[in-house]
């Protein structure tokens, strides 16, 4: 019997605020479990707010936006922390 098993790989919060800093969108909204803890984070065009959450399953992101600069995946994926 196959068991379907989610994989947490903590992203690296100094840098993943980097790359969501740099978005520019209507509206942002994103849950990430990271190195330090986890945060929620709520953009705007002119403020990125991050704050402390309790715990979530999976990271997520949604982003509202007119376009999605393409190398946004890519910017991401590099925030995941190496696995040794």
């Amino acid at each position: 019997m196959a068991t379907n098993r989610a994989f947490v790989l903590p992203i690296l919060r100094q840098q993943l605020f980097v790359v969501l800093m740099g978005r520019f969108a209507e509206r942002i909204k994103a849950v990430f479990i990271t190195d330090e803890s986890v945060f929620g984070y709520n953009a705007t065009p002119d403020v990125l707010n991050e704050i402390e959450l309790d715990d979530c399953l999976a990271s997520r992101i949604e982003i509202i936006a007119d376009s999605i600069d393409a190398s946004l995946e890519r910017q991401l994926l590099a925030c995941i922390e190496p696995q040794h």
